[in-house]
């Protein structure tokens, strides 16, 4: 009985007829059909959903810093681009297939050619699979998101190229100047989104693409107040929620950078009632109290609201940023005690949020550097510093400022501690004593309450952890009438099971086997050698350490003689003046200056620092318009000073065009001397150069003089004496150019002469090497080229066995210059064992089989001179030490 097809298989099994005979090489309404189904619903649709989970994980892996405004787009980072990465290959691979494999190009054919516009219109077309060019825009993003930046702007252009009649032509020059921010290139950006926003054709539904493109081009160059208008209409037209929500919140912050507390309040409260996550509905709250107006009425009610905040439990790692936030608060009512109090509880609050912890510690540092307390603002500074990365806005200023306070805030300790000393050292013996006595009486009082503080908290710490080992073991969580508090959270349960716990066991401290009565028998073995090696060198050494509660700790640094005194005040002089030029060269704080500058005088008027402390004392009157001041440092300078430079400057008004004329008169000299070794008048060189020498000594166009004489030398003396004349010159001047420019020449004469670099190295072993005869020895052996080193090092544990089975010797390799290896046999007690050594290598032939035809060196050295072989790895600067001072003239 024949079986029937039923009726609903036949228009599938005809259609599959049908596509089965669908090629891209055909173009009609069938085959186009065919591929932008297949395309759209197979291959296109895995790649996209790749594509999406690829930008899920790129915003789980970001981290906003809420200090600082947010980036509008989260694909800049480069960590985050690796973690996309393999999601975004999927991307391309499934794009890729589409194109490969559904691309229609060929024309459609008409009977008698394309008739009407429609028909001129498809014809006219370089894709007839509408989704290729959408796959070749997917692609551009993937390598966008994944920082191929140039693979990206590649594809996006041929985009351009090619289907420059599809409307996708707008989005994709979107991407291209997205793409252009991120290489930077603002130019290029600014001038695609200039034409976009000019186009009236342009699609609406883009709109917010668009504008949130402009708007971080603008905020990519820091020009936030421009970034606003295309951000408010980004705001307003973008459709996603957590877009809505962070692009509001962007705009808030925008607003307060640009001076708008209202408008950014008003942001902020948009973005709360968005019901957004918590992270960022709780830093809208911070910036609310960030942005009120001082003198406002609602200033109560938000330091309330953030106290509130305070004490709710969820909070407790956001404390940081609620005390920051009341401390501007107060900042901004002008009460700059209660800001510090508070920007210092963030600070110390702040143990994972780095972020925070850095503004905090420079808002702090600022107050302190305003206040002009620079100790303490160089405290804070160099703790913000820990946490700074380069991206921190205004980040050279920050590191520079840092650098001045530190050396300034050096400086000024030294002065204060010398002065101490000084003061200590004018009491009488008794006075003295007394004063150390009581020193040290408060630092025994210090320590005794820091023990105690730290013995109560360890005792805590333990009943604590047997408390919640019982409440583990019972099962006890608090129930609903704790609150649903953690045990440790309760104080009336905690209360009640101290006494308990301290009844049954004493106020013990918190260490390992606290249970014990008598902790000395738990012992380890380990721990008793550990302690019997201690006491070869360690104890004996901590036995020098002085004690910080003995008389002699404090006495050590007292300046008792007139000498001591003497490089006391040295020291002092040395920071005052320090200081003073920091206050006014890099601090610009003139006020300090002239006080230290003048202090400086006052305490020592013939210092080293005299006629400098004059001269900028001078300078600072002259800057403050008050010449009857700088007057009287001006006449001390010519006074005390005649002959100096400022004294010069000061009286003779052509002593600027006579300095002129002087350099030039010397640069003439030169000019002069450099020609006439151009024209080969080697010994004439050699002759300006030494009179010049004697007349310019001290100018800076010395070096070029020195570096003429070398050159000359080259073309007069023989190599040597040129290499010789070249290394003293590299050693000597202080012009680093001049020093390398020689040293690429003597570097390029030992590559070419090997009489010179033999004889180079000749000097040089001499220099670093020493002739030893008594002492250890090893045997050495070393060699270039394919070696089996195990196999060699085997057969020199072979000939130690069977020659010295009573004795032990190391067989090691060294690598020593490029492609030049050793094999060391260390140690033999004397020279005379390590020759007789060196006598038995050379009758062992299995050694030199090994080495085949391979250059070798075989030699025995000083335990002294292998550190100094090991160190330098100059095989053959050795050798040729070796062959003068030991060599038996045998061979190799």
């Amino acid at each position: 009985m024949r079986r029937r097809i039923p009726i609903h298989i036949i228009p599938l099994a005809i259609l599959l007829g049908i596509f089965s005979g669908c090629s891209t090489e055909k173009n009609t309404p069938v085959t186009r059909t065919f591929h932008n189904v297949t395309s759209r619903y197979n291959i296109f649709f895995n790649g996209n959903e790749s594509y999406k989970r690829g930008l899920k994980k790129m915003e789980d892996a970001h981290l906003d810093d809420f200090t600082r405004i947010l980036p509008i787009f989260t694909y800049g980072e480069e960590a985050t681009a690796s973690t996309v990465a393999p999601d975004m290959e999927r991307a391309i691979q499934k794009a890729t297939k589409v194109i490969t494999l559904h691309s229609i190009t060929v024309k459609p054919e008409f009977k008698n050619g394309p008739q009407s516009e429609k028909q001129k219109e498809l014809y006219a077309m370089n894709e007839y699979n509408k989704f290729v060019p959408g796959n070749y825009l997917l692609m551009g993003k993937a390598y966008l998101f994944r920082h191929d930046f140039f693979l990206a702007l590649e594809t996006f252009k041929f985009i351009m190229t090619e289907y420059y009649y599809d409307d996708i032509v707008f989005e994709t020059q979107i991407w291209i100047a997205r793409t252009h921010n991120e290489l930077e290139e603002y130019m290029e950006s600014e001038d695609i989104l200039e034409v976009l926003t000019g186009t009236q054709e342009f699609p609406e539904k883009l709109n917010a693409k668009l504008y949130s493109t402009l708007a971080d081009l603008y905020m990519k160059q820091e020009e936030y107040s421009r970034a606003i208008e295309p951000m408010t209409i980004a705001v307003n037209n973008v459709k996603k929620k957590d877009e809505k929500i962070r692009w509001t919140y962007i705009l808030a912050q925008l607003h307060q950078e640009a001076g708008d507390p209202q408008l950014a309040s008003d942001y902020y409260r948009q973005v709360i009632k968005m019901n957004p996550d918590y992270e960022i509905s709780f830093n809208s709250r911070i910036n609310r109290a960030s942005v009120f107006m001082a003198g406002s009425d609602n200033a109560k009610e938000i330091k309330e609201e953030l106290r509130k905040m305070l004490k709710d439990e969820k909070n407790a790692e956001f404390r940081d940023q609620i005390y920051f936030a009341l401390g501007n608060v107060f900042f901004r009512e002008g009460n700059t005690e209660e800001a510090l109090n508070h920007y210092k509880l963030s600070s110390s609050t702040s143990v994972t949020n780095t972020q925070q912890k850095t503004t905090s510690c420079l808002t702090i540092a600022e107050i302190y550097y305003e206040k002009q307390n620079y100790e303490q603002a160089d405290l804070y500074y160099d703790s913000a510093m820990v946490y700074l990365t380069a991206e921190y806005p205004d980040y050279d200023n920050i590191v520079a400022k840092t650098r001045s306070l530190s050396v300034l805030v050096e400086n000024l300790q030294v002065v204060q501690h010398e002065d101490s000393l000084q003061m200590v050292a004018g009491l009488s013996e008794p006075e003295r004593l007394a004063l150390i006595d009581s020193l040290i009486t408060r630092i025994e009082r210090e320590e005794a309450l820091a023990r105690e503080q730290e013995m109560t908290a360890m005792r805590d710490q333990q009943f604590n952890r047997m408390a919640l080992n019982e409440s583990q073991r019972t099962g006890f969580s608090g129930g609903e009438d704790q609150g649903g508090k953690w045990y440790f959270y309760n104080q009336a349960a905690k209360g009640f099971g101290q006494p308990e716990f301290r009844m049954k066991w004493g106020n013990r401290k918190l260490e390992d086997y606290w249970r014990r009565s008598n902790k000395s028998e738990v012992k380890f073995e380990s721990d008793e050698e550990e302690e019997v090696s201690d006491t070869s060198g360690v104890i004996q050494e901590a036995a020098k350490i002085l004690s910080n509660k003995s008389r002699e700790f404090y006495l050590k640094d007292v300046p008792m003689t007139d000498s001591l005194i003497e490089i006391s005040d040295g020291r002092i002089i040395e920071g005052m003046y320090n200081a003073a030029t920091i206050y006014k060269n890099e601090l610009q704080d003139y006020p300090n200056a002239e006080v230290t500058y003048k202090e400086l005088l006052d305490r020592y008027p013939e210092n080293e620092y005299t006629l400098s402390s004059y001269y900028n004392l001078y300078r600072l009157y002259e800057q403050e318009n008050d010449i009857p001041k700088a007057n009287i440092y001006k006449e001390s300078i010519v006074r005390e000073f005649p002959e100096s430079q400022p004294a010069q400057l000061l009286t003779n008004p052509n002593y600027i065009n006579e300095l002129l004329a002087k350099e030039n008169e010397v640069n003439d000299y030169y000019r002069i001397t450099y020609e006439m070794y151009e024209a080969g008048n080697n010994y004439g060189v050699i002759t300006n150069v030494n009179a010049a020498l004697v007349r310019y000594k001290d100018d800076p166009v010395i070096p070029k003089f020195e570096f003429l004489k070398v050159l000359a030398i080259g073309k007069t003396e023989d190599i040597l004496v040129f290499t010789q004349a070249l290394d003293s010159l590299i050693n000597s001047t202080p012009d680093p150019e001049i020093a390398e420019r020689s040293t690429e020449i003597l570097a390029y004469i030992m590559d070419t002469d090997m009489e010179v670099k033999i004889e180079t190295e000749k000097i040089e072993a001499e220099e670093i090497y020493h002739a030893d005869s008594v002492g250890t020895f090893s045997y050495g052996m070393y060699f270039t080229g394919n070696v089996d080193i195990n196999q060699l090092k085997f057969e020199f544990i072979n000939l130690n066995l069977d020659l010295y089975s009573n004795k032990t010797f190391d067989v090691v390799e060294e690598g020593l210059d490029e492609g030049v290896t050793a094999v060391m046999v260390n140690q033999f007690p004397n020279m005379e064992e390590a020759w007789e050594y060196y006598d038995q290598v050379l009758r062992n032939n299995k050694i030199f089989q090994v080495l085949g035809e391979n250059e070798f060196r075989l030699f025995i050295i000083s335990s002294g001179n292998i550190n100094v072989l090991t160190e330098n790895r100059g095989a053959n600067m050795y050798w040729l030490f070796f062959q003068k001072h030991y060599n038996r003239n045998e061979g190799n």
